[in-house]
Formats: C-alpha cells, sequence, structure tokens
C-alpha cells in the first residue's frame, strides 16, 4: 500500500510539471513512480506467494534491479492492466466483463512482441534518464545541463508507467469478496 501511494504521488507531481512543460524533471518522476509501482508489484507477488526469481531485498536499494524486474514483468504488467481497465465498468455483468478482459489480454499480448526490444532498451536507460533530468552532470571534463526530453518523450514514458501504476492500483482495490468471486466464478 504504501508503495502505491508513494508511486501515485509521484504520478501526480509528474502530471503537475509536465503542464509547466518542464519535461526532464515529469519524466523523471514518472520514472520515480514507475520503481515504486515495481516494488508494489513484487511486494504483492510476495505476499500471495507466487515464487519469485530473485531476491526482494535489491529491489529496495538498487534502481538497475527494479529496472530488471520492471523489464522482465512489463509483459504481465500491461496484460493485467487490460485486464483491469476492462473490470473497471461496474454495470457489467461479470461474464461480459471477463470476456472483455481476455480480448484484451490477448491482442495486448500480441503487440507485446514487437515493443519488446524497444522496452528493453527504455528500461536499461531509464535511471541514467531519470539522473539526468533532475541533475547538472559533469562527464569527460564537460558540464552537461539537465537532459532534454520533449513533450513525445513525456507522454512515452507516461505510457509506459500507467500500466505499473494502474496494474498495483486495481491490484490493491479488491477486496476480499471480489477474490471470493473470482475463485467462485
Amino acid at each position: 500500500k504504501h508503495c502505491l501511494t508513494n508511486a501515485e504521488m509521484h504520478f501526480d507531481s509528474a502530471k503537475c510539471v509536465a503542464e509547466l512543460k518542464n519535461y526532464p524533471i515529469a519524466n523523471s518522476l514518472l520514472i520515480l513512480a514507475a520503481e515504486e509501482a515495481v516494488k508494489g508489484h513484487v511486494l504483492t507477488a510476495g505476499f500471495f506467494s507466487v515464487p519469485l526469481p530473485f531476491k526482494i531485498g535489491p529491489i529496495f536499494w538498487s534502481h538497475t534491479s527494479k529496472h530488471a524486474q520492471a523489464e522482465d514483468m512489463e509483459g504481465m504488467v500491461i496484460i493485467s492492466y487490460a485486464i483491469s481497465q476492462a473490470f473497471a465498468d461496474p454495470k457489467k455483468h461479470w461474464m461480459n466483463q471477463m470476456v472483455h478482459a481476455l480480448i484484451s489480454a490477448v491482442t495486448v499480448g500480441m503487440t507485446l512482441d514487437t515493443m519488446k526490444v524497444e522496452r528493453m532498451k527504455w528500461w536499461k536507460d531509464a535511471n541514467d534518464t531519470k539522473n539526468r533530468g533532475f541533475y547538472v552532470d559533469f562527464r569527460n571534463g564537460a558540464w552537461i545541463a539537465a537532459n532534454r526530453i520533449s513533450e513525445e518523450e513525456y507522454k512515452k514514458t507516461l505510457e509506459t508507467v500507467e500500466p505499473f501504476l494502474g496494474g498495483i492500483k486495481f491490484i490493491m482495490s479488491l477486496k476480499e469478496s471480489d477474490y471470493k468471486k473470482i475463485y467462485k466464478n
């Protein structure tokens, strides 16, 4: 729950900063939101006794670890986000929601392969991109101003981060009665 709250604060702050057209800092805040959402997904998996092929500890202190885990779980997160969007309308009958969710998941799953290489590079560069949005740097004897991030690049980051936040938000919104309904059906 704390990871979700923190991720939402970074996400909301990013949107406010983007309204000021300060895309480097807004982009960095979105990446921070993703890092917190990744922690939330990993901790939730641990809570539900899902076996994880990595140690949980490094996600608390290693940005590289968070980004590697995000890269590995992105496909599943995007599919679960599509499913959560299908269940967003409480007026729909659960069977209609399930069919819509499955169609969404299959459609999203088919597009994941084409996005995989691009997304892998995005996650590998994310920590450096985040730092360059926040800090002035000194490399190879030269000062480097905060990264120039365009509105389009910011929107691409927003598109990458949203499923991570939406997926964990959906999981945290479920009540015990929702789990019973899912298992019953």
